[in-house]
């Protein structure tokens, strides 16, 4: 009767396929030889002088992850760290002229983020560790001037997502009360 032992010298388990046990077999299949593979030795990232392990597409992770947010590994931060830049990016400045004023001309509407209750646009700001505000009160600061301690914005066309700053006004809570309870009647 045959030998049924692997024909790879010092090897003692069972031959399956051509004489040789399923391990050498596969062996032979993925790399073309019997032999034990090389160790994996990983390859070191292409950025110059980086030594960090490639993670794929022959970069570290971190590089990885700064081609993938701004396209080029080198890069440190995001291209769009600019506050208004990143905010005109949520705007639509064809908005309708609002009815209840139309000498103030087209709204600017708020097209990110906006509060699930009260419908008025949130912009995030301060980066890390940062804080959502409400994205016409942004407006107002970043165009006109700060909002004066006590009071409130009033959005003069009456639409809660507009964000144009000549739509809007600082006025006393019980002030844009009167306001938004006039244009109710008004309707």
């Amino acid at each position: 009767m045959k030998d049924d032992t692997c024909s790879i010298e010092g090897c003692e388990r069972r031959a399956t396929t051509r004489s040789w046990c399923g391990t050498h077999y596969q062996r032979w299949r993925k790399y073309g030889t019997t032999d034990t593979p090389p160790r994996f030795q990983p390859k070191e990232c292409s950025v110059e002088d980086c030594e960090r392990v490639v993670r794929r597409n022959g970069l570290c992770e971190m590089h990885d992850r700064r081609k993938k947010a701004n396209g080029d590994p080198l890069i440190v931060q995001r291209i769009m760290r600019d506050d208004e830049a990143r905010f005109l990016q949520y705007v639509d400045k064809d908005g309708p002229t609002p009815i209840y004023r139309p000498e103030l001309g087209p709204c600017w509407i708020w097209t990110g983020v906006k509060h699930k209750r009260h419908g008025y646009g949130r912009f995030y700001v301060g980066g890390r560790g940062g804080r959502y505000i409400q994205a016409h009160r942004w407006s107002y600061e970043a165009s006109v001037a700060p909002i004066p301690a006590g009071l409130t914005i009033d959005h003069l066309c009456r639409v809660t997502r507009c964000v144009n700053p000549t739509h809007l006004e600082p006025v006393t809570g019980a002030e844009n009360n009167r306001r938004a309870a006039e244009a109710r009647r008004a309707r």
